[in-house]
């Protein structure tokens, strides 16, 4: 072979390996792009997770049932999110294990979280909702009884005993069920 011949050979096995290294390049920069989209994945679940607590802790402090929506949809969202995650993690050859038992607690959270949602809703959101509500509907029937009556004894002791009750719902504190006895 030919000096000549060689270094054309020799040129030709440059190309080829520029070539190559190009091509990993190209493929190396499509997984870093591929990882770093889980990666914004990834905050984005934090950022979900976050806002189903704050929902949770809005509708425990107002009680209002607009918060229980909002913590549906953005549940319904992060579990979107979090099965995509896994999807891409698996094409990437990523263990996603950790990821499906995260979406096996978000399922236990929202779980947990609709539980006291309906006992409160059984209780009652407001003072005419649920078992308060028709509480307060006795109680009023009874004062309108005795105030018809003229049992005034009768409807003072009640309304001391409404107090009682009134300053246990608000405290949460026994002792005003021991007085209301």
């Amino acid at each position: 072979m030919t000096i000549k011949n060689r270094f054309y050979l020799l040129i030709g096995m440059v190309v080829m390996a520029m070539l190559v290294m190009v091509g990993l390049s190209r493929y190396a920069a499509g997984v870093i792009i591929e990882l770093e989209q889980e990666e914004v994945q990834l905050v984005e679940a934090e950022v979900g997770m976050l806002l189903l607590r704050r929902h949770e802790k809005d509708f425990m402090q107002r009680q209002e049932m607009q918060y229980v929506a909002q913590f549906d949809n953005d549940y319904a969202a992060l579990i979107d999110l979090t099965n995509d995650l896994i999807r891409r993690l698996e094409a990437s050859g990523i263990d996603a294990g950790n990821t499906r038992k995260l979406v096996e607690l978000l399922g236990s959270y929202s779980a947990d979280f609709h539980a006291p949602v309906s006992h409160q809703q059984r209780i009652g959101l407001h003072e005419e909702d649920g078992l308060y509500g028709s509480l307060r509907h006795a109680v009023h029937t009874v004062e309108d009884l005795l105030r018809a009556e003229g049992h005034s004894g009768l409807l003072a002791e009640m309304l001391m005993l409404r107090r009682h009750e009134k300053d246990f719902m608000l405290r949460g504190k026994l002792p005003y069920v021991d007085k209301f006895e």
